[in-house]
């Protein structure tokens, strides 16, 4: 019965360790939308192919919606032609469970003066320093 209690006291304290790691991430704010969510992007999920692309995390934390606490994302963009496409997105709710999934989307020209061209200009410029570093 006590060896019982020893594992599952163990187990418990593996599993927090694991949810509470998976949290740690460095989000950045970048933007506020007109609705007022503000963007936010990972920046230990930045990552640079060989080539002129980068991978990047965004977070959308919603201001006015009483079922849905916040969105991650995962894009790539092009930084050589200007172009962006959603690798992943999930939506969670406030109890923190997902409420919606997307998966790989297709390559898409970044729209001027849109929060896309403000994600792409800020993953492009810091893959540019990260390199350069």
């Amino acid at each position: 019965m006590i060896k019982k209690i020893y594992v599952l006291s163990a187990i418990t304290i593996i599993l927090v360790f694991i949810a509470s790691s998976a949290y740690c991430t460095d989000w950045l704010y970048f933007i506020e939308s007109g609705a007022g969510d503000k963007h936010y992007i990972d920046l230990d999920s930045l990552k640079r192919s060989p080539e002129s692309i980068v991978s990047v995390k965004r977070k959308i934390e919603s201001r006015d919606s009483s079922n849905l606490e916040y969105v991650i994302s995962e894009f790539e963009m092009d930084c050589e032609n200007i172009k962006i496409r959603k690798m992943s997105e999930k939506a969670y709710g406030p109890d923190g469970f997902t409420t919606s999934a997307m998966s790989k989307g297709k390559w898409q020209a970044v729209n001027p003066e849109s929060i896309d061209e403000s994600l792409y200009e800020l993953a492009c410029s810091l893959k540019k320093k990260r390199k350069q570093q």
